[in-house]
């Protein structure tokens, strides 16, 4: 019998999750890590990939029962018929939850038959599974709000056919139960060579063969699975090249911003310089104002002296026209040694 402690113990381990079922259904579960561990397959080592509480860099993870996607603002586990997405009460996420029951539930009234990245196989029209419907979503969404973390993912799975053929979940659900085991999945790394390229021993060559060891037990075991990877690549590469064209853009907007701002701290840097000629002009013209002004304080004061005993007329006019004219002179004066000084 479990105790009350014990109880609220598990309980405060479980989180809150999103999930989407592939005919558009979804509801909200408290599920704890040990739970999604069963459903999923992953290690507790990957759930902390798509934890909303750590940081880690953008990466999509291809497991033995799941995808892990953590691209911006998606932290979501795809399986083959289920999607968990984490932090589903942020608002950034609240928006892919919708997209996907709607994009989903629609696919599915259609038969699937309408994906974009459906590729002919024979004549026919082949859909995609829905693992790869799922993960074309989350890579559509994250590239509205492309970082350069998605572009780099995007490149290095298109490089490396052994995490491209991890992503095959339903083909490798359907290659074990058609050889009834459920052991771990090992790829060739190239094909099996023909008779003609047997070695003089009269042995065929070896296949090189990339196996993959188990975490837990270090088994090693040779499948011989080899998943088609022409459709996960073409739908890596559509939105490869889509976010090569949104990063190029980016920079060219971002370069236009420099000029721009370069452009501007000039026309500014030019007024700052007007306005501080046009300060030292009105500084000099005031300064020689104020000395006509000390000169006429000086000839008003009530003191005897020969200038004011010629007639008053005259004396005033001539006053006052070598007055003005002195300020005049003196300014052009000073004006010229500021552009002999190259200061205006």
């Amino acid at each position: 019998m479990k105790t009350p402690g014990r109880r609220k113990t598990a309980a405060a381990t479980a989180r809150e999750w999103a999930v989407v079922t592939g005919d558009g259904k979804s509801c909200l579960e408290e599920i704890t890590k040990q739970g999604l561990v069963q459903r999923t397959g992953l290690s507790t080592r990957d759930l902390r990939v798509v934890d909303p509480v750590l940081s880690y860099p953008s990466s999509i993870i291809g497991r033995e029962r799941a995808i892990v996607v953590n691209l911006e603002h998606i932290k979501a586990i795809v399986t083959a018929s289920e999607v968990f997405l984490s932090n589903s009460r942020d608002p950034l996420v609240e928006p892919v939850q919708k997209e996907l029951e709607s994009r989903l539930a629609g696919d599915t009234q259609k038969g699937g038959q309408e994906s974009t990245n459906d590729v002919p196989r024979g004549g026919t029209t082949k859909p995609l599974p829905f693992e790869f419907r799922a993960l074309e979503l989350c890579l559509e969404l994250a590239s509205k709000r492309l970082e350069i973390e998605v572009r780099d993912e995007l490149e290095h799975l298109l490089d490396d056919d052994v995490d491209m053929a991890f992503l095959h979940l339903s083909e490798k659900l359907a290659y074990q139960a058609s050889v009834g085991q459920s052991s771990r999945f090992d790829f060739y790394k190239q094909p099996p060579q023909s008779d003609e390229e047997s070695d003089g021993s009269g042995h065929d060559i070896e296949s090189e063969v990339l196996t993959e060891k188990d975490e837990e037990n270090e088994n090693e075991t040779v499948i011989g699975f080899r998943p088609n990877l022409d459709e996960l690549e073409m739908l890596l590469e559509a939105y490869f090249v889509q976010s090569e064209g949104i990063l190029n853009q980016l920079t060219t907007l971002r370069e236009y911003v420099d000029d721009t701002e370069d452009y501007i701290n000039i026309m500014l840097d030019d007024k700052q310089n007007q306005l501080l000629q046009m300060g030292v002009m009105l500084s000099t013209a005031t300064m020689i104002i104020s000395i006509g002004i000390t000169i006429v304080g000086l000839l008003g004061m009530n003191i005897h002296i020969s200038l004011f005993e010629v007639p008053p007329s005259v004396t005033f006019w001539e006053t006052v026209g070598g007055v003005i004219g002195g300020s005049i002179g003196l300014f052009i004066i000073v004006l010229a040694y500021y552009k002999r000084r190259k200061l205006l």
